[in-house]
């Protein structure tokens, strides 16, 4: 009730808990407050009848237990009502009472807020409710509040806000599950944020705010004091998210501490559950890439994958053991470095070693190390590139000390000796110097003595012998000598021979001279000395000629050598079919008629009237050639500059 308002008696209750009647007004008696008939009481501020309602004549504040009111319905105290048979007694200080129907969610009594809607209204419309609520079923106590606002476009009061049974609050839904759950857009001042309060009190505790740029930035509180609030992550605008920094350059930046640099992904089960970063184009399975923790396997078969498909199957990728072996299109690496290679699929290639330094002289290989005593022993295979952009394979141990080398045209070359796998008592190569030696059973057979007597090869087997038949044979029998001796004569016919010559040494002498060697099925000829020429059907491996000042004498710079060089032309052409051993029929290099025109000192006629050239008086030409034209680039740039 309130001042100058009217009421209908059948609400408002006496002391006796009786209604009013038409023409009666609340007064105070020797009982308490009854219903009397309005003609009967004297005075201003009564209860006065009109129609089925009543009125009260006082246009001041209502008091309920206060003497003073201060407002227009000023209530105070705590009452109980102790007529209730509800087990659950209410109490308060003012009752709405609802003795309805008790259902789940079902609305009980309300308080109603009502306005003038416009300036030239005389009624009032609802603009807001509190409505008590019955959150659970019939029997049990739960309840909790609903608050209604009308919209703008009629009366109409419409639920906003739910506090259910456990205290939990709902914005835009009737059934809260968490403290607060709010379906629809949530706004917050963008200073203050959202705080998540911890145990130091107001202002601290682990905070979500916003800047002026619209980055979302997320901190946290120490535990313990001095609490202090520090910033963690945050989102940009852009949608880049930087942990540990403030402006991340890319999706996702993470910046670390000293002692805090650690990223984990952990999986529930192992056994069925893995791990991925999954990089991908536009959507799974379009050219994704994946790396993945397969935790199925235990200890040292827990790994980590790295491939390009979704399977990560038996040969994909890149697959790291928990103990540090790698397999490389291999899932189960089972030695440090497992690379395995399907040849059915054409592959035969594993391994490629790519140095793409054109420069000459240019190396990539391999390093084997063993540690010995505290001090490393390497040994490396690499592949050295020549002036032909050519690769050599070079084999080297103890310092970058060179062993063996294998060649681009297939030669291969030894630094010492050249042993039997099953008895390294028996071997052939070079020992100390240049001297060449062959061993067998740990008795050296031959040598040849290139730093001492070159001239001389020593049998140095005790004994040999040459049969009836021909052969020359080496015995340890204490048989019969071969000794050449020397002050030879040239011989006057044609007949093979062999012998020391005077003031020569070792002598080979016939009309022409072939050399034959097995192949492994037939005898072939490998070399052949006709007149004045050599020829091999195969390599010839030498250190090189003489070039020592003292054998040379007017000794000039080439001069013109780029000319000379622009004057010279390199043919590719086919050789005529001839009696020659060689088995070459297309070929590159010069025409020595050309050459002659050029450079006559590297031409000359043979006895047979053609013509030889040496080709390695090329190679200085060649070098004053590219000096020259450097001097020229390195003038052209100084007048570019």
């Amino acid at each position: 009730m309130g001042t100058g308002k009217t009421y209908s008696t059948k609400y408002l209750l006496d002391s006796n808990n009786s209604s009013g009647v038409a023409g009666q007004v609340l007064s105070t008696t020797s009982t308490g407050i009854d219903w009397v008939d309005a003609n009967t009481v004297p005075g201003t501020g009564l209860w006065l009848a009109s129609g089925n309602n009543i009125y009260n004549s006082n246009s001041g504040n209502v008091g309920i237990g206060v003497t003073t009111p201060t407002s227009s319905v000023h209530v105070n105290g705590l009452q109980a009502n102790v007529t209730s048979t509800s087990a659950h007694v209410p109490t308060g200080t003012m009752r709405l009472n609802f003795a309805g129907a008790s259902s789940a969610h079902e609305y009980g009594a309300s308080l109603v807020f009502t306005q003038r809607w416009w300036t030239g209204s005389t009624g009032e419309v609802a603009m807001g409710q509190i409505t008590g609520v019955k959150e659970t079923g019939d029997g049990n106590y739960g309840g909790g509040l609903a608050f209604f606002t009308s919209n703008n476009t009629g009366n109409n009061l419409l639920e906003r806000l739910r506090i259910n049974e456990l205290g939990n609050v709902g914005i835009g839904t009737d059934s809260p599950y968490y403290k607060l759950e709010v379906n629809g857009t949530l706004g917050v001042n963008r200073t203050d944020g959202i705080i998540f309060a911890g145990s130091a009190g107001a202002g601290y505790g682990n905070k979500i705010t916003a800047n002026a740029s619209n980055d979302l930035i997320f901190s946290t509180s120490l535990p313990s004091a001095p609490y202090t609030v520090s910033e963690k992550m945050r989102i940009l605008n852009s949608g880049n998210v930087g942990i540990g920094v403030t402006n991340p350059p890319s999706k996702l930046t993470i910046e670390t501490e000293a002692g805090d640099g650690t990223i984990e992904l952990l999986a529930v089960n192992a056994a069925t559950t893995k791990n991925k970063i999954i990089f991908s184009e536009a959507v799974l399975g379009d050219e994704s890439f994946f790396i993945e923790h397969d935790g199925a396997g235990a200890g040292a078969d827990n790994l980590l994958k790295i491939h390009g498909d979704g399977s990560g199957g038996t040969a994909s990728g890149i697959t790291i053991r928990r103990d540090g072996r790698v397999g490389i299109l291999e899932n189960a690496p089972a030695v440090p470095l497992h690379v395995s290679s399907d040849s059915a699929s054409g592959e035969n290639i594993a391994l490629l070693l790519d140095n793409n330094d054109q420069t000459a002289g240019s190396e990539i290989g391999i390093l084997f190390r063993c540690m010995t005593g505290g001090a490393n022993t390497d040994f490396e295979i690499y592949g050295k590139a020549n002036a032909a952009n050519e690769m050599d394979l070079v084999f080297e141990s103890d310092g970058s000390v060179e062993r063996m080398r294998l060649k681009n045209d297939g030669d291969l070359q030894i630094a010492r000796y050249l042993e039997h796998l099953g008895d390294t008592n028996s071997y052939l190569g070079w020992s100390g110097g240049d001297d060449f030696r062959i061993y067998t059973g740990g008795r050296e057979l031959l040598r040849l003595d290139e730093g001492t007597d070159p001239d001389v090869l020593n049998f140095m087997s005790t004994n040999f012998s040459m049969s009836t038949g021909g052969e020359l044979k080496l015995l340890n029998n204490g048989g019969s000598k071969i000794i050449f001796s020397g002050n030879g004569a040239n011989p006057t016919s044609t007949e093979a021979s062999i012998y020391d010559q005077s003031g020569v040494g070792l002598t080979l002498s016939a009309h022409n001279v072939s050399i034959r060697n097995y192949d492994g099925t037939n005898m072939i000829e490998s070399a052949r000395f006709v007149h004045d020429k050599l020829t091999c059907a195969g390599d010839v491996i030498g250190y090189g000629s003489p070039s020592d000042v003292r054998l040379k004498e007017n000794i000039k710079p080439i001069k013109s050598a780029l000319d000379k060089v622009s004057k010279l032309q390199g043919v590719t052409f086919d050789w005529k079919k001839s009696d020659s051993i060689l088995d070459i029929k297309e070929d590159i290099g010069f025409i020595a008629q050309d050459v002659q025109e050029v450079l006559p000192e590297l031409v000359r006629e043979n006895s047979d009237g053609m013509l030889s050239m040496r080709h390695q008086g090329i190679t200085p030409i060649l070098l004053e050639a590219i000096k020259e034209l450097k001097a020229e680039i390195e003038d052209l740039k100084k007048k570019i500059k």
